[in-house]
């Protein structure tokens, strides 16, 4: 229902307060830590992810698509305080549960490498991994 509400509303102007907030972060900084985060753990997992990807083709990346089957692995990482949300929820009402899309939908964590953390951190998780 929201979505078909924001379809026909009209564009609005930010607030201040959040002009004032966006305007406030260095975009290249955070992007250069996004990237340095991701290639880490890359570096680290690249032998573990059963989700392939071409190095070349990501910029600015928002997390780690790490692909592993194990439901354990998720719960683990949550249970220790590391948010991996869950993308395509919506997939298992509409195929069947051994398909790729609902292993997709179960098994790619999308592990955090925002600005926010640093190496330490990414070796955490690695080691929760």
């Amino acid at each position: 229902m929201n979505e078909n509400e924001l379809e026909n509303a009209p564009i609005e102007l930010m607030s201040k307060l959040t002009e004032s907030l966006l305007l406030a972060i260095d975009y290249k900084e955070v992007k250069r830590i996004r990237e340095e985060n991701f290639l880490y753990l890359h570096e680290k997992l690249e032998g573990l992810n059963g989700f392939k990807f071409d190095l070349d083709e990501f910029q600015g990346p928002m997390v780690y698509p790490f692909y592993a089957e194990s439901t354990k692995l998720k719960k683990r990482l949550l249970d220790h305080k590391i948010f991996v949300p869950t993308y395509w929820k919506e997939v298992h009402s509409r195929v069947d549960k051994s398909s790729v899309e609902a292993k997709y939908s179960d098994n790619l964590l999308a592990l955090p490498i925002d600005h926010r953390y640093t190496l330490s951190e990414m070796k955490f998780v690695l080691n929760l991994i």
